[in-house]
Parts: structure tokens; sequence; C-alpha cells
């Protein structure tokens, strides 16, 4: 409950400021790439991707081979929590 009062008393600068200090995106910078996949013409015709970035796709990030983190062990911590 602290850290969410913390934050709602923050202005939008200080959260942006924040989120970057963090090695986050701002929700500006967050929506880029949802905003890109739904109007982009590029992104058309695109199915069943991960992307991180407009045009970045996971797998352009670690081959075709699956990222290390997606794995049966991993999915099923996910699943317990």
């Amino acid at each position: 409950r602290k850290r969410y009062e913390q934050r709602a008393s923050m202005t939008s600068e200080e959260r942006d400021a924040q989120a970057r200090r963090l090695g986050l995106r701002t929700p500006d910078e967050g929506a880029t790439t949802p905003v890109w996949l739904a109007a982009s013409q590029d992104a058309s015709n695109l199915r069943g991707g991960f992307f991180v970035d407009p045009k970045v796709e996971v797998r352009d990030l670690y081959g075709e081979g699956v990222p290390m983190w997606r794995t049966a062990e991993s999915a099923e911590v996910v699943w317990r929590f």
C-alpha cells in the first residue's frame, strides 16, 4: 500500500524519470509496439509473434531457437505462482 501511495503522489514526469532510472519504459514508450501492431500496414499480415519493439520480434533477438527463459520448467514455475 505504501508504494501505491508513493506512486500516486508522483507527477507523470517523476514517474517517467523513475522508469528510465530502472531501465523500464514510460507509458508512451510502452504503447508504441501495440499501437504499431494495430495500425501499421507492415504489421497487418503478422500472426503469432512476440514483439518487444516495433518490427523487432523476440525471434530476431534469439534466433529460431527458444529463448532460455521460455522452457517447460519456467512455465511450471509461473503456473505454480
